[in-house]
Order: C-alpha cells, then sequence, then structure tokens
C-alpha cells in the first residue's frame, strides 16, 4: 500500500516546479565522489529556468526557456558552452544542474532500478526557515545506503540531498526569496556547441539545406524498418489507496515499454550502452546492431529480438536509403 502522504510529496516534486517563485542563493554540491568537500555556487532561478555561477562571477551553467548552456564540468571548462535542447529531452551532465533540475515523472515508476520508493513514512521538517519533508527513499539493488531529499513543503523542489553511506551530496544554504529576476539571467547571445544546435526556428540560411537531407536520411532509414506493425509487450505498475474513514479506494496502473537500436559499423569500438543486461548484439555482414529494452518483458523481448534480426537482416541486403 502507497502512503497518501508520499504521493502528495510526489505531486510536488513532479508538478510543482511552475509554482516556485523567484529566488536566489548559494547551493553547496559534491562534484568529486571520491571527496566529502562540497564546493560552492551562486544560483538564481524561477521555475524551471536559472543561472548558476562560481563565487568568483564564472559561469557554470544557464537554463533558458529553451536551451541549456553549460560551461564547464567535473573536467574543467569548455572552450566554447554545450548547449543542449529542452524540448528533445536533452538535459546537461553537471552535478550542479542535477541538483537543479526536477527527475522526469517515469523516473519514479517503482521498478526498482532507482531510488524511487520511500523506505519510511515521510516525516516533516523545516531547512532554511522553510516547512520541508524528510524523504528516505530505499536503495535499489546495485546501490548502498538509503536516499535522504529534503523536499520543500510548498514547491517540492529539493532543498538537499543525502546518503546514509556516502554522506551529504548538495544542499541549499542560502534561499532567498525575491520579487522578480530579470530575463536576460537566462539567456546566453554568445558562441556555443552542440551536437544538435539548431531548432526548428532558428536553422541558419546556409545550413537549412544539410539539414533537410540529414532530416530525409533519417526519415527513410525509420522507414526502411517497418517498425509499424510491431507490437512490444510491457509489464504494468500498480498501487493503491484505500481511505480508512470512508471505505473509497483507487487503485492505479500503468505500464511503458521502448526500445533502443543502434547500428554501428563492423569493428568500431563499443560502446558503453553496448553491454548491459537488458541488452542484445548481434551482426551482420556489414553492421553491428544493439537493441537496448525499457520495461520489456523477457519473453516478449525474445521475440523482439527475433523479429528485429530479421529486419534487420534484410535491411543490411539492400542499398542504404
Amino acid at each position: 500500500m502507497t502512503d497518501p502522504t508520499w504521493l502528495e510529496i510526489l505531486v510536488r516534486i513532479i508538478a510543482g516546479e511552475e509554482a516556485e517563485q523567484p529566488t536566489e542563493g548559494l547551493v553547496a554540491v559534491r562534484l568529486d565522489q571520491r571527496s566529502e568537500e562540497l564546493s560552492r555556487f551562486r544560483v538564481w532561478k524561477h521555475g524551471p529556468r536559472w543561472r548558476v555561477e562560481h563565487l568568483s562571477g564564472q559561469l557554470r551553467s544557464i537554463q533558458g526557456d529553451r536551451y541549456t548552456y553549460t560551461f564547464e564540468d567535473e573536467d574543467g571548462e569548455f572552450e566554447q558552452p554545450r548547449r543542449t535542447e529542452r524540448a528533445r529531452g536533452d538535459h546537461p551532465h553537471d552535478e550542479v544542474s542535477l541538483v537543479l533540475r526536477r527527475r522526469e515523472p517515469w523516473d519514479w515508476r517503482p521498478d526498482g532500478s532507482d531510488y524511487d520508493r520511500p523506505a519510511a513514512r515521510p516525516e516533516r521538517t523545516t531547512f532554511l526557515g522553510r516547512d520541508a519533508w524528510e524523504v528516505r527513499l530505499a536503495p535499489p539493488r546495485h546501490k548502498n545506503g538509503e536516499l535522504v531529499e529534503v523536499v520543500d513543503a510548498l514547491d517540492g523542489r529539493l532543498l538537499a540531498q543525502s546518503n546514509t553511506v556516502h554522506g551529504d551530496f548538495a544542499r541549499w544554504e542560502e534561499l532567498r526569496v525575491v520579487e522578480s529576476l530579470p530575463d536576460d539571467l537566462f539567456a546566453w547571445d554568445g558562441p556555443f556547441s552542440a551536437v544538435h544546435a539548431f531548432g526548428e526556428d532558428d536553422v541558419p540560411d546556409e545550413l537549412r539545406e544539410e539539414v533537410e537531407v540529414q532530416r530525409r536520411a533519417e526519415e527513410a532509414f525509420v522507414a526502411s524498418l517497418g517498425l509499424g506493425d510491431l507490437w512490444v509487450a510491457s509489464s504494468g505498475d500498480t498501487f493503491g489507496h484505500v481511505d480508512d474513514g470512508g471505505g473509497g479506494a483507487l487503485v492505479h496502473w500503468s505500464a511503458s515499454a521502448g526500445f533502443h537500436l543502434l547500428r554501428h559499423p563492423l569493428g568500431s569500438p563499443v560502446d558503453e550502452e553496448d553491454e548491459g543486461a537488458e541488452q542484445t548484439v548481434w551482426t551482420d555482414d556489414r553492421w553491428r546492431w544493439t537493441l537496448v529494452t525499457t520495461g520489456v518483458e523477457p519473453r516478449a523481448r525474445r521475440r523482439l529480438v527475433e523479429d528485429l534480426q530479421e529486419r534487420t537482416r534484410s535491411l543490411s541486403a539492400t542499398p542504404d536509403p
């Protein structure tokens, strides 16, 4: 049975970002997991937008309405900030950003693959003078220690995070609500680098033809696999709640499943995504194929592998689309 208090907190964690007031403050983050030392950054945040600077004023990251710009990571400063597009679901791989952005709703599916369910009943607390909840999340099988999160009771933002084995990860050390924050805090008009650098409405004219050729090639490749008649079975997650007083009851059931199919030339280096318990690799005369599945039942997964192997063998016997 799922604790109704936890469900209320989870709703705020997932959907409360738009309710955030404009704030500024100081965030301490553990950048090196081998050290207990915390690094401190100035932060301005309003809803999903943020700006992070070193105490010296050097930029660390900016997230605006459409794009996130990351100026450095644990390996040092980039020659040009890296831009990721929020609409594509791309996220910056920066420890400070991980504190400020919220986990996706599907990350909270109670499937035991992450810290996704409470280990104890949430406890009321205060943090920096704000009403909050302390939530202890049970570890998945491949991790150690409970994850302890202090969550703002009003908007569900993460205020502090630690592990019962590994110590502190991050915390707000100053947090002040302000009347407003200027839009230019969350904008960047300088040079940048990106794999997907442009949205559909801001492609430079000199690159438009090249982008269109790439788009047609992607569409042709997907069409050549003929996936329109493919079904993937998945297992559902179920939780319920019974009202002790009135006798009412709630049952919630949800399911999702998907896969990634990667194609690499024979003899190319094996990437990290080629390794894992839910991945299958096969080769033909031209390519190495890697199938990565999520939420697919083992029996359905075997049928999926057989189906895709047949499709890719047929595809490899024909010229590239």
